[in-house]
């Protein structure tokens, strides 16, 4: 067992996408839009209304337990921020004079959903519980504080395979396009340049 009784995961795969960046987006557990107030939905869910400039990119993964190899579950992140900074974001960075905000996804009726500029998938996760984050990226200018973009990352069910959440992605987002990964490309490189 890891770090506040989280079991410890091993990566297997992960793909980098190019996706067309939603305007709207709303993701959580449907109870909170049927129950609580607008004010408070925000707060809850992660919900975001996007210029039509930003940028998004799709990155999935898919993870074992380490304590129980069969066990395997997949993970959606995704980065969306204008077109001159997205990059650092989708490569794990933030500029120094950033801070990040994080607010728990929680759900309190066994599913969440997801819904891209009103494409809306549900996801039933046979339990309760936090079943994502979204961090939002800031700066502050003379006391002044600036939204500089946001990651959502959410657990996808188990019951769900990789393909199955690859899938569901490819309907909840426009042009979908593979990128090379870099981090792969570099070590690829490094392989086959001769020893010295």
């Amino acid at each position: 067992m890891g770090e506040n009784g989280i079991m410890r995961s091993k990566l297997l795969r992960k793909e980098m996408f190019a996706v067309k960046c939603p305007r709207k987006v709303l993701i959580g557990d449907p109870y909170y839009v049927e129950s609580l107030p607008p004010g408070q939905l925000r707060k809850q869910m992660a919900r975001y209304d996007l210029p039509n400039f930003y940028q998004a990119r799709l990155h999935m993964s898919e993870h074992e337990l380490i304590e129980i190899p069969e066990c395997k579950f997949s993970i959606m992140e995704l980065y969306m921020a204008p077109p001159q900074i997205i990059e650092v974001y989708a490569e794990g960075n933030m500029y120094e004079s950033q801070t990040m905000v994080q607010k728990p996804i929680g759900v309190d009726t066994a599913q969440y959903f997801m819904d891209m500029d009103g494409k809306r998938e549900t996801f039933h996760t046979g339990a309760d519980g936090y079943w994502g984050d979204a961090y939002e990226y800031r700066h502050v200018d003379n006391e002044k504080t600036y939204f500089d973009g946001v990651l959502i990352a959410m657990t996808m069910p188990e019951h769900m395979t990789y393909e199955e959440v690859k899938n569901t992605m490819q309907y909840l987002f426009e042009d979908m396009q593979l990128i090379e990964d870099k981090t792969a490309l570099k070590k690829s490189e490094k392989k086959k340049s001769p020893e010295r």
